[in-house]
């Protein structure tokens, strides 16, 4: 009997001294993690505050914010008769521009909480401040659809474009790689032309809201679920609440409000859709193929080409432009989550010092 209780001493002290070490390892790990993260979060902090402040580039362009990045790529053509003459091909600075101005080019990918919203935001920005140094704009995307809010905005921010390439003669053109649907459709229409790859998916233009209602398994159990609120309309339909018809009218009813919201829109700016019947169908929710729309003159997309034909085709008699936002290494995956502790530490630390003014 001592025997087992030995072992069972030896193997629960083994497994205490493994737990022991393994945590030690972590505690050291995370130690240098989050060193690294300060280091990383200090550094690009003080070379933002110490660098100094030149609005443009190499190229020429006002930067509005200083975390745009501007990567012009010299017309195909342009390069070729340069290296015939014995030019380096791979210097871009020596390489004579186009005759026309450059497009502008801002490609992203969205997702369902339309997160591209902010720096996309910033990038219209960039290019109304250089409005009168492009011919066209290029807004390559490839967007699932998701959040009505979410992808509202985007739709706003492409509307302000709009208005500024229609002032300045410039054409706006939206391209789709694989998704334009739902929202991502949405965010596309403000422009002159949509152009989208054969079996990129379009359409979806509907709302939907999907959730598991809980109200009758908790009563089941016993647990009384409760919602207090204030208003006649606040909280119609929720998880835990009961669901009455009045509740669901109501809440129906702010669906079909923002259902029609995207039909004005497909309306304004879809030229082709321009029957009753035609706007039923396109804005039934159903989805399509790029290829099925225009077979079937739909008018939601005016030509077939993935984005990397589009562009190839631009950029054989056009400087190309691609505007992005400078990505900073250390703020991304883990490094992201701790360098944003670290800026919550820091504002905590000057509310505090300030007495919570900033």
């Amino acid at each position: 009997m001592s025997g087992f209780f030995s072992s069972l001493y030896n193997f629960f002290d083994g497994t205490f001294h493994l737990l022991g070490g393994a945590l030690h390892v972590a505690f050291w790990v995370v130690l240098v993690l989050i060193a690294l993260a300060v280091l990383g979060s200090v550094v690009q902090r003080v070379q933002i505050v110490g660098k100094k402040r030149q609005h443009g580039s190499k190229h020429g362009y006002f930067h509005v914010h200083e975390t745009t990045d501007y990567d012009r790529k010299p017309a195909i053509l342009t390069r070729k008769a340069h290296e015939k003459l014995g030019g380096d091909s791979q210097v871009a600075e020596a390489v004579p521009p186009a005759a026309t101005k450059p497009i502008a080019v801002i490609r992203f990918d969205n997702d369902m909480m339309a997160s591209y919203s902010g720096p996309f935001a910033r990038l219209v920005n960039e290019v109304i401040a250089n409005k009168d140094r492009f011919s066209k704009v290029v807004v390559a995307a490839n967007s699932p659809g998701g959040s009505v809010a979410e992808y509202g905005l985007m739709y706003s921010e492409m509307e302000r474009l709009r208005k500024v390439c229609d002032a300045s003669n410039i054409e706006l053109i939206g391209s789709i790689r694989t998704y334009g649907a739902s929202g991502g459709m949405l965010e596309l229409l403000p422009c002159h032309k949509i152009v989208a790859s054969p079996l990129s998916i379009v359409g979806s233009i509907g709302v939907v809201s999907e959730f598991l209602n809980f109200n009758k398994f908790w009563k089941g159990i016993g647990v009384e679920p409760m919602t207090l609120t204030a208003g006649e309309f606040k909280r119609t339909v929720t998880m835990n609440g009961e669901v009455t018809e009045e509740g669901k009218k109501h809440y129906l009813d702010q669906l079909g409000s923002i259902h029609r919201q995207f039909i004005d829109a497909v309306k304004k700016y879809r030229k082709g859709i321009d029957s009753d019947e035609k706007v039923a169908l396109v804005c039934s929710g159903a989805h399509w193929t790029a290829q099925e729309s225009v077979e079937l003159k739909l008018g939601l997309v005016d030509e077939l080409a993935t984005t990397q034909e589009l562009l190839f085709n631009l950029n054989q008699t056009n400087d190309l432009v691609f505007l992005g936002v400078k990505q900073n290494p250390w703020e991304r995956g883990i490094f992201r989550f701790l360098t944003r502790l670290v800026d919550y530490a820091l504002l905590r630390a000057k509310s505090m010092i300030t007495g919570g003014m900033q």
